[in-house]
């Protein structure tokens, strides 16, 4: 066990005792739905139905986690040097394990717009995805918590990454967040910000790990391992069409391979498609 794992095993044991009040809703009322390591345990909130990990984290530790290169097996913070990033840069990061393209299509067939779609790329890490985004035309301002990731993404890809998010301008078609918001500690201020910069009407497009009931009976051993150390939260289509449930919202999961899904989508109805996938994806229309 190496120091990072010990110390969150002691943190477990030593804060076993402390506050379970559900970290969106402030509700009482939750209920334990799976444990790891002796004393982490996910939590199920009975009324927004998040799933979050207990003990839960203070917003300054998650901020002192982020300055610092956890472990990742791809190029979120392994990043590629000299000939291989310029390979990536020239073919917009194919074979990378980070194209966006499809990504790019389903922000396309949502916005359907001929301007220039206005995109807000929050929690971007070092920026593969703005500059992606900026190569395809978008509009894009982008933003991290972590300073290193900031300074790589701005030096390596010639970006303009910002750090503080009273930066970033308001009035935006998208805010987009990829594998972000299973990382945040205070989700009230997530979708705040999120509502402050986009325009009415705006798209919040969330893509994280799938915590709904369809993927765990699909994949229970994969359920299990996912929630933890570096991801406090949990995210399923519950915990969406609560947070979404007086606007038009559209839920589904990977591998979105039916983009009717997207492109038939009218923003006015509240639609939940196939939930049984390994990612994600909430779409919510900020009114």
């Amino acid at each position: 066990m190496n120091n990072r794992k010990l110390q969150y095993f002691l943190d477990c044991m030593t804060r076993y005792g402390s506050d379970k009040r559900c970290p969106f809703c402030g509700s009482s009322r939750t209920v334990v739905i799976d444990s790891k390591a002796v004393f982490a345990r996910l939590f199920e909130c009975s009324d927004c139905h998040l799933y979050f990990r207990h003990p839960k984290d203070s917003k300054e530790a998650s901020w002192i986690f982020c300055q610092n290169d956890y472990e990742e097996t791809d190029i979120t913070r392994n990043i590629p040097a000299g000939a291989q990033l310029e390979e990536f840069k020239k073919s917009s990061f194919l074979n990378s394990g980070k194209d966006y393209s499809d990504r790019i299509q389903i922000i396309k067939l949502l916005c359907h717009q001929d301007t220039p779609i206005k995109v807000v790329d929050y929690g971007c890490s070092w920026g593969y995805a703005s500059y992606q985004f900026l190569k395809v035309g978008f509009s894009v301002q982008s933003f991290e918590i972590s300073k290193p990731m900031v300074e790589r993404g701005n030096s390596l890809l010639g970006l303009d990454i910002k750090n503080d998010v009273d930066l970033l301008l308001p009035d935006n078609d998208v805010f987009f967040s990829a594998h972000v918001i299973e990382h945040v500690t205070d989700l009230v201020e997530f979708f705040q910000i999120a509502k402050k910069l986009l325009k009415k009407g705006g798209l919040m497009i969330t893509y994280c790990p799938n915590g709904s009931d369809d993927f765990r009976s699909r994949k229970p051993e994969d359920f299990h391992s996912i929630w933890g150390m570096v991801h406090p939260n949990y995210l399923n289509v519950d915990f969406f069409k609560y947070v979404f449930k007086d606007v038009p919202y559209l839920i589904t999961s990977s591998p979105y391979k039916n983009l009717d899904v997207f492109g038939g989508w009218n923003k006015f109805d509240q639609v939940v498609a196939d939930t049984s996938g390994d990612e994600l994806l909430a779409v919510g229309i900020i009114e």
